[in-house]
């Protein structure tokens, strides 16, 4: 029994020391990388005002600072890193050759970060996905879309394919086709066209808004209003001039066509006479 004793004393002594300063470092190791890369992520907001930048550098240095935290619990509990770093080499060697789409996307990652065709919180469509750029991770971005729905695209598709920021700058332009029956007063179209744009509010006066007679269509006439408005106003202005726009149609009696179709009907009743009479004879 005094024996037990003596070793369990022994190895709380010695190796059970070890493991519980090894388990308190990594635990406040864990904290201190969480905290420090908040506060290199609310600094890197602060001075570049690049949300996107920031959230993808702060993504590598947990890694990093993650990977030293291992190496020093590992020398805490005396296991040797010299043999885990050559293994270390040869994985990420052997990785690397076999993961090298990762190692595109780590690249493309860094294109992104560099070049800024977007930051954070711009309305896109990447690679044909459209929504809210949520974050740039080391190897994809997350995109929210408008159905609340998180997803991911990996960089090397971003970098490849073509990017339409809907919020790059500061105004955008509403187009609206607007189609009437032929035989309507063009001028008297237009004039109302004029004041539902006046009447809506957030429209700009410069650039000024077009009205534009666009096609002869097969069953109408077409036109195309040009409005520019704020980026963030875009969706609610053109609601808004939708609505108006049907409403003040009806209310000046402009019509809105619609596609019909002619039927012609044969008489099959006197057909079907005649081939009887030829069976007959």
């Amino acid at each position: 029994m005094d024996n037990i004793v003596n070793a369990v004393l022994n190895f709380l002594s010695s190796t059970g020391l070890h493991i519980a300063q090894a388990i308190i470092i990594l635990l406040v190791g864990l904290f201190v990388i969480k905290k420090v890369s908040n506060i290199l992520k609310i600094g890197l907001i602060k001075t570049t005002n690049n949300r996107t930048m920031s959230t993808f550098v702060t993504s590598i240095l947990n890694v990093v600072l993650t990977f030293f935290l291992v190496m020093i619990v590992f020398n805490i509990l005396s296991i040797p890193t010299d043999g885990i770093m050559q293994l270390l080499s040869a994985c990420v060697l052997a990785v690397g050759l076999s993961l090298k789409d990762s190692v595109n996307h780590l690249a493309s990652g860094l294109i992104i970060v560099s070049t800024k065709p977007f930051k954070e919180g711009d309305f896109v469509n990447i690679n044909g996905v459209e929504g809210k750029v949520k974050a740039v991770h080391m190897f994809n971005t997350q995109v929210k879309t408008t159905d609340n729905k998180i997803i991911t695209v990996p960089n090397s598709n971003i970098v490849s394919d073509n990017i339409i920021n809907y919020d790059a700058l500061a105004t955008r332009r509403i187009d609206i086709r607007l189609y009437v029956a032929y035989g309507s007063d063009l001028d008297k179209c237009k004039k109302v066209f004029e004041e539902v744009v006046k009447k809506t509010k957030l429209t700009l006066k410069t650039p000024a808004p077009e009205y534009l007679l666009d096609n002869y269509g097969s069953s109408s006439i077409e036109f195309v209003v040009r409005v520019w408005v704020r980026s963030a106003n875009y969706w609610n202005v053109r609601d808004d001039l939708m609505k108006s726009f049907y409403n003040a149609m009806n209310e000046n009696g402009i019509e809105i066509p619609f596609n019909t179709l002619d039927l012609n009907i044969r008489n099959v009743e006197k057909s079907i006479h005649i081939i009887d009479t030829k069976e007959e004879k």
